[in-house]
């Protein structure tokens, strides 16, 4: 017997795998564009953002992601810490191959 709290696994995704649009990068931006005001209220927490708004927020990822999913179901929800220390984003480029003929 299946129990109905069983959610299929998070499934997650690298910045370069978001399409432009997608659900997901609108709310990055929204994150991104709230960012200083964040920063003023929920420093040092995660925070969920869905349709472009916080949630809801927890010094605990896990237990904030259970809780927003429980709550707005399992749709595509932007959950990241707010700190002012952001870590550095670089991009390496994959080696290039000789091809084989």
């Amino acid at each position: 017997m299946i129990s109905e709290d069983i959610q299929p696994a998070v499934k997650l995704l690298e910045p370069s795998q978001l399409a432009e649009g997608s659900d997901m990068v609108r709310e990055k931006q929204a994150f991104e564009a709230m960012y200083p005001d964040l920063l003023q209220h929920y420093e040092g927490k995660y925070v969920a953002i869905y349709q472009q708004q916080v949630v809801d927020h927890d010094p605990d990822k896990v237990t904030l992601a259970l809780r927003v999913y429980r709550t707005h179901g399992y749709k595509p929800i932007f959950v990241h810490y707010v700190s002012r220390h952001r870590p550095v984003q670089r991009s390496m480029r994959s080696p290039r191959l000789p091809s084989q003929r």
